[in-house]
């Protein structure tokens, strides 16, 4: 079985938007890939399980699907503050 970190950012938003896959269940699943491996690899300064969590699930109960991106979790750089964090 194909993991979820394995598909193309494509084949992942063709998952979403046929609702093969959850925002949520996405999101959880990349929050503990990265609980598992960072730190080893260390690529993350901060993580926010909590805030990324009620975004994805917010995501799912009030965005249309049609939105870009939608449903994808992003990781950015910890350059600029971020409210909340």
């Amino acid at each position: 079985m194909t993991e979820l970190h394995e598909y193309t950012a494509l084949q992942l938003h063709q998952l979403l938007q046929r609702r093969e896959v959850s925002p949520v269940e996405l999101t959880r699943h990349y929050l503990a890939r990265i609980e598992r491996l960072d730190g080893e690899v260390g690529a993350f300064a901060t993580v926010t399980p909590d805030a990324a969590l009620a975004r994805a699930r917010h995501v799912e109960e009030h965005v249309p699907t049609a939105a870009p991106l939608w449903g994808m979790p992003v990781a950015d750089k910890d350059l600029n503050r971020r409210a909340g964090v």
